[in-house]
């Protein structure tokens, strides 16, 4: 929990002092990243309130209070995206005011600056060690968080591995490792991979504005040229920092589209996860009616008809199905038994599931009937 509050305050004073800094220097970069640790600020207080109310659910009630979590990341990614095509048309302005309208206007000793254009293009060149100052703050901060939750992701990741590999399920073949790789999740249960794309999205805004500050400074001489560099490196960057924010949260924006429709995690193949269970456990003949989904990034659900043409060690196989779908991530599996057998063995099975003693309501509701239900399995 403390990691998650570090990233929210963090988050609040890097989108303070880049706003403050957006209105000293009109730094369309800064207004940028600022918008985009508003989104980190939104994540880090759904995740932290998310963690106190999605596991209040009992089996009673819905699990919908287990998606307050996927609703808060869906509203951050739609307000970032938002918020950054405003400031890049606004990047755009600036590039076209730089390009065409100021030098006609500068050509005209007679001719009047609008007031936004002339405060933007003074306050970057006069402010450049303020800009500076920001990003290698922002940098060094971001780095160092990012560092942190890139080591807790890894030994979590360590740890789930080494608690699969105590288990001795009598499975017929080992799993294949490709099929476990890809079916790690997103978010709180991350993936190595994944975890190495947030911090370069950590880090991606603070190292534009540590360039676009080192730029100012070097371009800060009162030469024509230089000042018409210095007008075109803040807008230019913008535009380069936007497209880059697009492409990197177009992942888990996928994510979060995946949680919210309740679809199948990316890259698990429901016909690979039958083929390995029929490969992997002996007495199963067919398989039908598995279904697989999201609840949210922490839980993964699934619900499988399960064709046995034999009874023996029954128990047995039910914990080493259990055992493969855990080792796919899926938290909670629901399996419903089915046998295919000779006549002469049903008239044997017997029946293998019954009531408690205590329980008046399951009685009518069995299939066998030939204990009562007072009689003890």
């Amino acid at each position: 929990m403390l990691l998650p509050i570090t990233l929210l305050i963090n988050n609040i004073i890097l989108f303070i002092l880049e706003t403050v800094g957006y209105h000293a220097c009109h730094s369309v970069v800064m207004l940028l990243d600022g918008y985009y640790h508003l989104c980190q600020a939104i994540l880090c207080t759904v995740r932290i309130v998310s963690r106190r109310i999605q596991f209040t659910y009992t089996s009673r009630q819905t699990y919908g209070l287990a998606r307050v979590g996927v609703v808060g990341e869906l509203v951050a990614f739609v307000s970032f995206l938002s918020l950054s095509i405003s400031v890049f048309l606004e990047s755009i302005k600036h590039l076209i005011d730089v390009v065409f309208i100021i030098p006609k206007r500068e050509s005209n000793s007679s001719a009047i600056f609008t007031a936004h254009g002339h405060e933007h293009m003074h306050s970057l060149i006069d402010h450049p060690y303020f800009i500076l100052g920001i990003g290698i703050y922002a940098t060094i901060s971001n780095c160092s968080l990012g560092l942190t939750r890139l080591y807790i992701v890894i030994k979590r990741s360590i740890k789930m591995n080494r608690q699969l590999k105590q288990r001795r399920p009598s499975l017929k073949q080992p799993l294949p490792k490709t099929l476990i790789s890809k079916s790690l999740l997103i978010t709180d249960t991350l993936s190595v991979r994944h975890s190495y794309l947030q911090i370069l999205n950590m880090l991606l805004g603070p190292l534009t504005i540590l360039a676009c500050g080192i730029l100012l400074v070097l371009l800060s001489e009162k030469h024509d040229a230089r000042v018409l560099f210095s007008r075109l490196v803040d807008p230019t960057i913008c535009c380069f920092l936007f497209l880059s924010y697009l492409f990197m949260i177009s992942t888990p924006m996928r994510d979060v589209m995946h949680l919210v429709l309740q679809a199948n995690p990316c890259n698990l193949k429901v016909d690979q996860v039958e083929n390995l269970l029929r490969d992997s456990v002996p007495g199963i003949s067919s398989i039908h009616e598995l279904h697989i989904w999201r609840l949210t990034p922490q839980k993964t659900l699934a619900t499988v008809h399960v064709v046995f043409n034999t009874t023996e060690n029954i128990i047995t196989k039910y914990q080493d199905i259990n055992f493969i779908f855990e080792t796919l991530h899926i938290d909670h599996v629901t399996i419903q038994p089915e046998f295919a057998l000779p006549t002469d063995e049903i008239v044997k099975l017997g029946c293998h599931y019954q009531c408690a003693s205590n329980n008046t309501e399951c009685g009518p509701l069995q299939c066998c009937q030939v204990l009562p239900v007072s009689q003890p399995c």
